[in-house]
């Protein structure tokens, strides 16, 4: 369903190899970038604020996500 939205942003065909290949693409770019920057971020965070406000400040995001949650199964 992304991949046929993200497809017509674009402007190509829904079910084309070619609109797979630029989809899955982005995807791994996000996860990539995600998985070099988390971890440099997050120890940024940890050094500045210290542990017990990092935990207090992410578990918060986490419940405030949770609680607000549309597509709950």
């Amino acid at each position: 369903m992304y991949m046929c939205i993200l497809s017509r942003v674009k402007g190509y065909e829904c079910t084309s190899l070619r609109t797979f290949g630029i989809i899955t693409g982005m995807i791994n770019a996000g996860l990539g970038l995600g998985s070099m920057i988390g971890p440099m971020l997050g120890g940024v965070l940890m050094e500045s604020i210290g542990y017990g406000w990092l935990v207090t400040v992410i578990s918060s995001a986490f419940i405030i996500m949770v609680r607000f949650d549309r597509h709950r199964c």
